[in-house]
């Protein structure tokens, strides 16, 4: 329905130019990638520290009355793949390495993707707009082929990425408002189509990133978790000033684990993305609701960035106890 309403509104930017000029949406479009790859900064971090302390605890599995094997009919003249599992001494199986590299893939395609937006909105040449557009058809492409792949890797059902279509020809009438104006008219309709085909791929992207996302918080948590039981004991049995203090960076890093989750950051990102699309359709555009979102998700941002602080401290604690 999305794609009908798109193309009903699209010829009228030549008729109300004035009133949907690309230039006022470099703003919201600039803030909204700089949202974005806030974001994406912080995910990133916390998700690699959240790898490096699972895969040394993998590590210490082994080592301590476990044992390192090949995953089956992998390492093999032949396989085409060579995967490591960890058994630890109850017998229980787990990659040697805990990797979130998918996810983190379609978090640099949504930066991508933002920047091919900065790059049509600031366009000052029909060649310079050309080359942003194709970038974003591109970047929507990869974006959706990465999307899939992760999704049939995490074996989920019934979801599926819209195909991303050509773009459309830019708009007829832009021919009769002289070459400065024809270039805004064509920057519009790249926009509007640009953030349309995202906008079909979001609900995909979300069940994606919430499915990954889950199995990573269920990780942070119950390691911290042990980390926390560790350093509670260690200070009932001898309470010190090391030893107390081990304890409440611990407690501190499995609260913020607990009252953290980066789908709020994303929710955040994709609730501000549907008001960027929808303004684009407006003869009117507003954009306090869209920087208000853009707000939240910078917040939830710098909030998961605290909170990785207190992660690596209690990942820094772990590791040398």
């Amino acid at each position: 329905m999305y794609r009908v309403v798109r193309l009903a509104l699209l010829p009228a930017c030549g008729l109300w130019l004035a009133a949907c000029a690309a230039s006022d949406f470099a703003g919201p479009v600039t803030a909204f990638s700089d949202a974005t790859k806030t974001a994406a900064t912080s995910f990133k971090t916390s998700r690699e520290s959240l790898a490096k302390l699972s895969n040394e605890r993998r590590l210490r599995a082994a080592a301590d009355g476990g044992n390192i094997i090949a995953m089956d009919g992998d390492c093999r003249v032949g396989s085409p793949r060579c995967r490591l599992l960890v058994v630890d001494k109850s017998g229980t199986k787990k990659p040697l390495t805990n990797s979130f590299e998918g996810l983190q893939e379609l978090m640099d395609g949504l930066v991508a993707y933002t920047d091919n937006l900065v790059a049509i909105v600031k366009a000052d040449t029909t060649g310079e707009l050309a080359k942003g557009t194709e970038a974003a058809k591109s970047n929507l492409t990869s974006l959706a082929q990465s999307g899939t792949s992760l999704a049939q890797a995490l074996n989920l059902k019934g979801v599926s990425f819209a195909r991303v279509s050509p773009f459309i020809s830019p708009v007829a009438e832009a021919v009769n408002f002289g070459l400065n104006k024809a270039l805004e008219a064509k920057k519009i309709a790249a926009l509007r189509e640009a953030t349309a085909e995202m906008e079909e791929m979001f609900p995909a992207l979300t069940t994606v990133f919430n499915a990954v996302n889950d199995a990573a918080l269920r990780i942070e948590r119950n390691q911290l978790f042990a980390t926390y039981r560790k350093a509670d004991s260690a200070f009932r049995r001898n309470p010190n000033d090391a030893t107390r203090d081990a304890y409440k960076i611990a407690a501190q890093a499995y609260d913020a684990a607990l009252t953290s989750n980066p789908k709020n950051v994303f929710d955040a990102l994709r609730e501000a993305h549907g008001v960027l699309a929808q303004s684009l359709q407006s003869h009117t555009p507003s954009f306090n609701e869209l920087f208000a979102l853009l707000q939240k998700a910078t917040e939830e941002a710098n909030k998961l960035a605290e909170i990785n602080k207190a992660f690596q401290k209690a990942g820094a604690a772990s590791t040398k106890s």
